[in-house]
């Protein structure tokens, strides 16, 4: 009985165990800014969740400027702090992308198609996230001069989650036909009244008075 009890007890633990770890594989919806000196020290950032999608500002600064070389100076929007894989539960598909940055107060201008990374199969581009900064590593983003060194830096980044886009794109209503306007039929002008008619019936009138006052003239002079 005791033999069947301890045997059952090993068998929760390890389920326990494996859904724990399948819980910390998939990671979570936070995001960091990471900065300094590969070789040196690495500071981050405040973490945030980024889960609601939107806009974001992240800084953080230096104790020091002084690098190890200008070449392992690191700059990088992650999930998780290090050079580990970056794993997140944003749903894949979902789109970062840093649209501003600004080192030591100066405003840096970016390679728009380098600073923006896509979430496939649960990580964020492998161990990089989306670094703006770590030329022994390839990657560079910048498209002024590099600094040699740096005390502060500020991000300012985008999550556009999978169907963001879509819902949010405006419909227009179809336009309706407008009926064809109907022309009216010139108006006729009235043609204007002759008096003709009636002047000649005044004057046909006025006859038989004339003979009738002739006469009486005629008749007095005899």
């Amino acid at each position: 009985m005791m033999k069947k009890i301890l045997s059952l007890a090993v068998a929760a633990a390890l389920a326990l165990t494996l859904s724990l770890s399948a819980f910390a594989a998939a990671g979570d919806t936070n995001m960091l800014l990471e900065i300094g000196d590969v070789f040196g020290t690495l500071v981050q950032s405040e973490i945030i969740d980024v889960s609601a999608g939107g806009e974001f500002t992240l800084t953080t600064s230096l104790d020091s400027s002084l690098s190890t070389s200008a070449d392992a100076s690191f700059i990088g929007v992650k999930t998780t702090a290090g050079n580990v894989t970056q794993q997140t539960a944003l749903a894949d598909g979902t789109v970062v992308t840093v649209t501003g940055l600004s080192i030591d107060g100066t405003e840096v201008s970016l390679d728009s198609a380098a600073s923006e990374s896509v979430v496939e199969n649960g990580v964020l581009d492998g161990n990089n996230g989306v670094v703006l900064l770590f030329k022994m590593g390839g990657l560079n983003a910048l498209t002024g001069d590099v600094p040699a060194g740096f005390t502060s830096v500020t991000v300012t980044f985008t999550v556009t989650l999978p169907g963001e886009e879509s819902s949010d794109a405006e419909t227009t209503e179809p336009e309706t036909a407008s009926e064809p306007e109907t022309t009216s039929e010139p108006e006729t002008t009235p043609e204007p009244e002759t008096t003709a008619p009636a002047e000649t019936g005044i004057a046909l009138a006025l006859i038989p008075m004339a003979i009738a006052a002739a006469g009486i003239v005629i008749s007095k002079r005899r």
